[in-house]
Order: structure tokens, then C-alpha cells, then sequence
């Protein structure tokens, strides 16, 4: 991308909007990721298991990233113009932690919930060319 603005919303790593576009983001999202990557994500006890498929041959170098967020959260707005009321929010980004590099080949990655911030509720699983170019392929799912 070019550039970074807000409100911003990037499809595919490829395509960029407005985010209050929603006549254009819908079919964009519709689409969906073509030829997404097979991600596998599991939470078994204290460890989150991450496995990814095999990929085409001549696969660039691609960054694995997990995303701990927490699902939903209310802040309570003490200054400014809105003061007094509280705000509801929707996956708040936690922590992010690169996993490594994935060049095509099946691969898999162990990770400790303990190591992940305490009030994380999910985590999301990116497969992105580097550096930061189109999402590959992504999971989700809950911590508990």
C-alpha cells in the first residue's frame, strides 16, 4: 500500500478503501482469499498449535504472525468530547508475535498460552508475504 490513512481497510493485502465504504469493502470480502493457504488451529490445554499446509512450488518467503486480541471490551471515556459515556469495542489487538518464516513447505509451530497476554480471548493466525504484502491465508479461533 501506498499509504496509510484511517479509516482504512486492506483486502487481501492488495486492496485498499475507506472504511466507511461499505458498498465497497462487501463484494471485496465476498470474494474471499483465492487459493488461501491451509492453516490448522487448535488450543489443547496451555498450547496453541499452529500447522500450515503445503503451498505451491516457487513460494516467496512469507511471514507467519499470531494475533492475540480480546473479543470484546468497554472503555469509559473520563475526557474530551465524549466524556462520560463508555465505549464498546471489538477485537482489541493484544500482542503480536511473529512466528517465523514459511517458504511453502508444511510447517508447524508450538505456543505457550502462558506467554500470550493474560487477557487475550482468541488468537488469529496471518500468513503474509514479506515484507507486509498480501495475507496468504488466516485462522481463528478461542483460547478457552
Amino acid at each position: 500500500m501506498a499509504s496509510v490513512y484511517t479509516p482504512q481497510v486492506i483486502v487481501e493485502g492488495t486492496q485498499s478503501y475507506v472504511g466507511s465504504s461499505r458498498s465497497d469493502i462487501e463484494p471485496a470480502l465476498r470474494r474471499g482469499v483465492r487459493d488461501a493457504t491451509p492453516i490448522a488451529l487448535t488450543v489443547t490445554g496451555s498450547l496453541v498449535r499452529v500447522s500450515v499446509g503445503a503451498a505451491r512450488p516457487g513460494t516467496a518467503t512469507n511471514e507467519v504472525v499470531l494475533v492475540a486480541y480480546l473479543r470484546t471490551a468497554s472503555t469509559a471515556v473520563g475526557r474530551g468530547e465524549n466524556a462520560g459515556r463508555t465505549i464498546q469495542e471489538s477485537n482489541v489487538v493484544r500482542g503480536l508475535k511473529s512466528l517465523g518464516v514459511w517458504r511453502g513447505a508444511p510447517q508447524t509451530w508450538d505456543i505457550d498460552v502462558r506467554t500470550l497476554p493474560q487477557d487475550a480471548t482468541d488468537v488469529a493466525v496471518l500468513i503474509q508475504r514479506s515484507p507486509q504484502g498480501q495475507v496468504l491465508g488466516a485462522a481463528h479461533t478461542a483460547l478457552r
